[in-house]
């Protein structure tokens, strides 16, 4: 019932492939590794179907997003049996009764993005090592742009030395060998066609591209042939080791752009627009993290007006207490 399910959604053109291989690789996970994808639709009862989504929840302690991914594919089965007559009961009749508790993600901010202290170092690192690699990750980090948009960027893309209409990407998916296939595909949503942007005094980093690929369609391009995600990510890696710090993947780089427009007070709508994002609601819970270094925000701290203020009428005027009562 998966494989009907998924092969219709693709000939439909309502999933890519990328996300077919994504599809299978959950199956996989739930239903091939506990030996459900052996039973057949019409065998198994809703309440069967609701005990084993919690199971799988507590045995892969899946996190929200997890759940949903679960969730999707089984809905899509469900949907797809009941076309087949198979079964009767309704997707509700499954998801009504389930009650899990998720596992919550929690992240560190110095995980999530390049702190104040790494961001100089790695700018300073990409400037002075200037190849096709490091001159793109750079480029990545000033415009927000996620990487399969950036191998899949050309150079007729540019409008300025520092714009650029966003309108594909790359994607990749597993044949039926189990061969991992690239492509160059449309963006996932209206919201990732856009122009991006970078700052003026960056505009070096158009004309560096063109000087290392003078006659090359994508930007991205590495000895006669376009590069792919993966050799982005790997040479960001790698990076991150030779600078000694923790291994952060190029989706960090666009936390990292994301938290800094919402840390300047950038428009709520012009942070969207560069995102690719369809609101607000996304780019502040999924892309804003706290980039400041300890002693910087204790010297926010030391600095807040209100708090100095109190200093000047408490009983002992601007005396540490702590030292009188000592």
């Amino acid at each position: 019932m998966f494989r009907e399910f998924v092969d219709r959604k693709v000939e439909r053109g309502d999933i890519k492939k990328s996300t077919r291989t994504r599809y299978e690789q959950v199956f996989k996970r739930h239903y091939i590794e506990t030996g459900w994808h052996k039973k057949k639709m019409e065998n198994v009862s809703p309440e069967q179907l609701s005990d084993f989504i919690e199971d799988e929840v507590g045995r892969c302690n899946l996190s929200s997003k997890g759940l949903t991914a679960l969730s999707g594919i089984t809905k899509g089965m469900i949907q797809r049996a009941r076309k087949n007559k198979a079964v009767t009961y309704q997707i509700e009749d499954v998801f009504a009764d389930v009650d899990v508790k998720t596992r919550k993600v929690h992240r560190r901010p110095d995980r999530e993005t390049f702190t104040e202290t790494e961001l100089p170092m790695l700018v300073q690192y990409l400037i002075e090592n200037h190849d096709v690699h490091n001159t793109s990750i750079l480029f990545m980090l000033l415009s927000g742009l996620r990487v399969g948009e950036m191998v899949g960027l050309k150079f007729s893309d540019f409008t300025s030395k520092t714009s650029a209409v966003i309108r594909r990407s790359e994607t990749r998916w597993r044949d039926e060998h189990g061969i991992w296939r690239y492509e160059i595909d449309t963006p996932k949503t209206e919201a990732g066609y856009r122009t991006i942007y970078i700052p003026q005094e960056y505009d070096w980093i158009y004309d560096e591209l063109r000087r290392l690929n003078p006659y090359a369609e994508y930007v991205c391009t590495f000895r006669g042939k376009r590069m792919h995600t993966v050799a982005v990510r790997d040479r960001l890696y790698r990076i991150c080791d030779k600078l000694g710090f923790e291994k952060k993947s190029t989706h960090k780089l666009r936390k990292t752009f994301c938290s800094i427009l919402l840390d300047g007070g950038f428009d709520q709508n012009l942070i969207i627009s560069l995102m690719g994002h369809t609101d607000i609601g996304t780019s502040e819970r999924f892309y804003h993290y706290d980039r400041k270094s300890a002693e910087k925000k204790q010297k926010m701290m030391d600095n807040i007006v209100e708090f100095r203020y109190l200093t000047t009428i408490c009983p002992n005027g601007s005396q540490n207490p702590g030292t009188q009562m000592a």
